[in-house]
């Protein structure tokens, strides 16, 4: 495991004037459209379920931006220049792991409410308190992809006398049928499985 002390001295060491730059990780935005297939809706419901590229962890140099930028606006114990340097790794060793925004966030509290350069605890407590905003877009492919979801079971359990068939339960999840059980559309046993209850079979239609 990583010491504090193993982890200031990487950091000290990492060249601060090369740019990181860090793949995407997220998948490639759906039409936000009303799906007509399985494969729409998983698709939709998988870009509504992935992480955000907002929640990558800042890298290094991000973060020594902040604590630079806190330290012109808070007044800091004077230090030479090796010791701020070691000063600047410590506080990365330490607020690794938070998002960009979380360290924006962090840098208008404490410009807002402390009179000097916050120590790691506090930076700490700020970043904690950060929320991710809210993504609308992929809340809308969530509901996009539930709302196919909810019609294709409501079609399901729509059966009318006559129309069940042992066919229409080929793919359909089991928590489907063991809801239709519940309801009477369907029955269950342990040597049978999932079957279309009698009333709703063509051989019981009444002419």
């Amino acid at each position: 495991m990583e010491t504090i002390g193993t982890a200031a001295q990487r950091v000290a060491q990492t060249d601060l004037s090369l740019p990181v730059t860090r793949p995407s990780t997220t998948l490639e935005e759906p039409p936000l459209v009303r799906p007509t297939t399985e494969a729409e809706a998983k698709r939709l419901r998988d870009w509504a379920d992935s992480p955000d590229d907002a929640v990558v962890p800042a890298s290094p140099q991000q973060i020594i931006k902040h604590l630079r930028y806190l330290s012109t606006v808070l007044p800091t114990r004077k230090t030479d220049i090796d010791e701020g340097k070691l000063r600047l790794a410590v506080y990365v060793s330490l607020l690794e792991g938070f998002p960009n925004d979380g360290f924006v966030y962090m840098s208008r509290r404490a410009c807002a409410e402390l009179e000097w350069f916050p120590a790691p605890r506090q930076c700490l407590d700020y970043l904690k308190d950060f929320q991710q905003p809210v993504n609308g877009r992929k809340t809308t492919a969530g509901r996009l992809a539930e709302d196919y979801w909810q019609d294709r079971f409501n079609d399901f359990r729509s059966l009318k006398r006559g129309e069940g068939t042992p066919e229409l339960l080929i793919g359909v999840p089991d928590q489907w049928k063991r809801i239709c059980v519940e309801q009477g559309f369907l029955t269950w046993a342990k040597d049978r499985g999932f079957e279309i209850a009698v009333r709703y079979r063509p051989e019981n239609m009444k002419g």
